[in-house]
């Protein structure tokens, strides 16, 4: 249970730290 969820928040959270570049592209 609960497992697809997780893994749905966990690519959301991806893809917007990706989309917002909050990081260097040397972090990545």
């Amino acid at each position: 249970m609960g497992i697809e969820i997780i893994k749905q928040l966990l690519w959301n959270l991806h893809a917007y730290f990706r989309h917002t570049n909050v990081f260097s592209q040397e972090y990545h």
